[in-house]
């Protein structure tokens, strides 16, 4: 069995409430502006989740795992090179009612 691997990213800074971050990190839809076209292919997203096919990667599946109401929100999901992986999202209510 390997050990798990744990990365957390810098705190970024929003110009926007708790719940706009949430509303917008919650519809997956919204991750295609992100994507990078040359990259992928066979790009499918709904609300919940998506699949993709990425150089390298291979196949790779994300879902919306759990929510809590303008808080936190963790994904999961497995790519055929990777296996399985989680990215948790926490927001935080900062100064001027911006999040981060």
């Amino acid at each position: 069995m390997s050990a798990i691997s744990t990365f957390e990213s810098r705190t970024g800074k929003l110009d926007c409430t708790t719940s706009d971050v949430y509303s917008f990190v919650t519809d997956i839809r919204n991750f295609e502006r992100f994507i990078p076209h040359d990259k992928v292919k066979n790009v499918n997203l709904d609300q919940d989740s998506c699949s993709l096919q990425v150089n390298m990667l291979g196949p790779v599946n994300i879902r919306i795992q759990e929510k809590i109401m303008n808080c936190k929100v963790v994904y999961s999901g497995n790519a055929s090179q990777i296996k399985n992986f989680s990215l948790v999202m926490k927001i935080h209510e900062a100064e001027n009612k911006n999040s981060e």
